[in-house]
């Protein structure tokens, strides 16, 4: 908790940084702007106020997103910050596209010529190097401390200060030679803004509607519970994500089914303890017996093996129960998601099963390998 809340702090500490740069930069190339008839510099500084407006929206979030959770939100309110990277990526796309329309609005008219004096060009200098300095401060940031929403306002400062490094390029050549371009080349940067956008867009979207964690974490978790010597199998790994940093989930465990309820007890305690230490809270973990010590269960089990082999759509069968009593098996298949048609892969595997073992029941549940 005490990590979560100070990244927290440092995420609003450097939005409140960027607040302040951008509203002293905008009201700067605003005057500027006016006074010289830049309309770039002028544009200029209309993106520096949507920058300070994004970055006023991901302190809120942020702060919002740190309190504890209620009766409503149990777990708390972490994924407004993929509403904060949502509204940034907006506000990135729109001022592109303003841009874009403004510019060309300007360039169907006469207008009059911008009168570049010394002032403005200190001032656009001073703007890209901050717009700059500040992008790669908060990229390097906003990936260290797993925030996507500082991580694109980085994004957005570079591609500020490639605007400011592109009017410096539009001043110089009409100095020397009396043509204008500074228009073409807002237009070149805005279409290179709004192409990012998209691409942070669909970060955004995919963060929303839920997506796995990476492999890595997956994976020690994995190996974590695999290696504890009474887990014969792990299988439906399920891990929520409630905001950067805050994961919770289950798992399944397969055990012998000679194990006491207080050994189980115990493996269950050291399972979510373990993860604990990897930054995870395991909500619940589920157990299924295994018949190790009976030969028909084995046979079986092998005979499953080699029948699953003949489907593409099964990874892996595991967890084999035989209820010689009641004339059952019950077991769990981990399918392939990756095939289109495993619905039906795994109906067809399922009928084999069955007319492989007419006279017992047979239990197919199907688990998540992530």
């Amino acid at each position: 908790m005490k990590e979560a809340k100070d990244r927290n702090q440092l995420i609003i500490k450097f939005n409140l940084t960027g607040i302040v740069m951008n509203f002293a930069l905008a009201v700067m190339k605003m005057i500027v702007g006016s006074v010289t008839n830049a309309r770039a510099i002028f544009l200029d500084g209309i993106n520096s106020l949507a920058d300070m407006l994004s970055s006023i929206i991901s302190v809120f979030t942020t702060w919002i997103g740190g309190r504890k959770g209620d009766p409503e939100h149990p777990f708390g309110y972490g994924r407004l910050e993929y509403l904060s990277s949502l509204a940034v990526t907006m506000f990135i796309m729109y001022v592109g596209i303003r841009t874009i329309i403004n510019t060309i609005k300007k360039m169907s008219g006469q207008g009059t010529p911008p009168t570049y004096t010394l002032i403005s060009i200190v001032v656009v200098c001073i703007s890209m190097i901050e717009k700059f300095a500040f992008g790669i401060i908060m990229r390097k940031k906003g990936r260290q401390l797993n925030s996507s929403a500082m991580t694109m306002t980085g994004l957005d400062s570079i591609g500020d200060g490639l605007v400011s490094l592109s009017i410096l390029f539009a001043i110089a050549i009409y100095k020397q030679t009396g043509v204008d371009i500074q228009n073409y080349l807002c237009i070149a940067v805005a279409v290179l803004i709004i192409k990012s956008g998209f691409s942070a867009l669909s970060e955004c979207v995919t963060k929303i509607l839920g997506t796995k964690i990476d492999h890595e974490t997956m994976t020690k978790i994995r190996k974590m519970i695999a290696v504890m010597p009474e887990v014969l199998n792990v299988s439906n790994l399920i891990i929520h994500c409630y905001g950067e940093g805050k994961y919770l989930g289950s798992v399944d465990v397969a055990v012998d089914e000679k194990l006491s309820a207080a050994e189980i007890s115990k493996l269950s305690r050291r399972i979510i303890r373990s993860a604990r230490e990897l930054g995870v809270t395991i909500t619940s973990v589920g157990i299924s017996a295994v018949n190790l010590g009976d030969p028909a269960a084995i046979e079986i089990m092998d005979e499953l093996i080699e029948i699953a082999r003949k489907h593409e759509c099964v990874k892996h069968v595991h967890s084999l129960t035989l209820d010689q009593e009641e004339k059952e098996i019950s077991f769990y298949v981990v399918p392939d998601y990756a095939k289109k048609h495993r619905e039906k892969g795994l109906e067809a595997f399922y009928k084999e099963v069955c007319s492989k073992y007419p006279d017992l029941t047979v239990e197919m549940n199907t688990t998540i390998d992530m």
